[in-house]
């Protein structure tokens, strides 16, 4: 029987980790603003109390696995906002620009396959959408024709990137989610009902420093991505004899929006 490699090993604990951390950090967060909302209020905070002192030695292991679940809940949501229309904006990675770059300096050339089966009013002159362009660079960056030996330590740079900005982009989501919890518990389960000046700072101020960390983030790894693609559509068209990429993209990746 072979004996699994240390790289594939590596990346299925990173791809664990990739849960677990955002996970216990979202209970972190959760334990420190219950604590808040619930500490003048006596009746809770001893039940609080109790619950931590029948904690065995099994707990740490129970609490990695439902860290682990938890992340992985917190990545659907973030992925959910990733590709929502209404925060993808803001949330999501814009590559058309790029590619619109490309195309000018006649360094990519991308076609349509046409089908008849769903005819739809579209655009007079074909455009990617947000979601196409970022299906176009992801196929670039990792197209065998696109890549030579020396492009796995970038490669694998850009991969250390995206997890950097999906762990941002999950702890971001997790911080909502604890802030909005701590204070439905603040508000309808303390007795007496507290307001949420005294506390509401905290996670307000670790919220806004989720978001603009996320959005640090993901402006790097777009500028980094971004860079390398150019790079090697030049390097291909100079080696091609100043001829263009050539990709072809379904309907699906253009943009639904008909002409005014």
């Amino acid at each position: 029987m072979a004996e699994p490699q240390a790289g594939s090993v590596m990346g299925e604990a990173r791809r664990f980790l990739r849960y677990v951390t955002p996970g216990t950090v979202f209970l972190v967060e959760l334990s420190i603003y219950l604590i808040f909302s619930l500490r003048p209020c006596e009746q809770q905070w001893n039940t609080v109390l109790q619950v931590f002192e029948r904690l065995n030695i099994s707990t740490p292991l129970m609490l990695l696995f439902v860290s682990a679940g938890i992340g992985f809940l917190l990545s659907t949501f973030h992925h959910a906002l990733y590709w929502c229309s209404l925060s993808r904006w803001l949330y999501g990675t814009d590559y058309r620009g790029m590619i619109k770059h490309a195309e000018n300096e006649r360094w990519l050339l991308w076609k349509v396959q046409h089908t008849v089966q769903f005819p739809r009013k579209r655009r007079s002159q074909p455009r990617l959408s947000q979601a196409g362009a970022w299906r176009v660079a992801t196929y670039l960056i990792h197209c065998p024709a696109m890549l030579c030996d020396n492009d796995a330590s970038m490669k694998g740079r850009l991969q250390n990137l995206s997890d950097i900005m999906h762990g941002a982009g999950t702890a971001l989501t997790g911080s909502l989610l604890a802030m909005g919890l701590a204070a439905c518990v603040s508000t309808f389960v303390a007795e007496p009902p507290r307001a949420l000046a005294p506390w509401i700072w905290l996670p307000a101020v670790v919220l806004l420093i989720r978001l603009r960390n996320y959005i640090s983030s993901l402006h790097h790894h777009k500028g980094v991505a971004e860079m390398f693609l150019l790079g090697k559509l030049r390097q291909r068209w100079e080696s091609n004899g100043n001829k263009p990429s050539t990709i072809i993209v379904g309907e699906h990746d253009l943009d639904d929006t008909p002409d005014c």
